[in-house]
């Protein structure tokens, strides 16, 4: 059985994807991450240190597709794999 921590971070990684694969990136790239990232930040605040790792990877993944080195789907997959690790 996974912990309490590990299952809050799958959900919200599972809300990050929902909303990579509903917002039209096409326009305003940086401006539409930054209002992602704020209401998430908001949400979930500062993760312990068991989900360290995933974390520091969901971060690395968020900087690749800001600065457009992948897609909203390569994101969207990336993120899904993180999740299922994470069972």
């Amino acid at each position: 059985m996974r912990s309490i921590v590990k299952q809050e971070y799958a959900n919200f990684l599972s809300k990050l994807v929902y909303s990579v694969e509903n917002i039209d990136w096409s326009e305003n790239r940086s401006a539409q991450m930054m209002k992602l990232l704020h209401h998430l930040e908001k949400t979930y605040d500062k993760w312990p240190e068991e989900v360290k790792t995933e974390h520091q990877k969901t971060e690395k993944l968020i900087e690749s597709f800001h600065k457009g080195l992948i897609s909203d789907t390569e994101l969207s997959g990336k993120l899904i794999e993180l999740m299922k690790s994470l069972e």
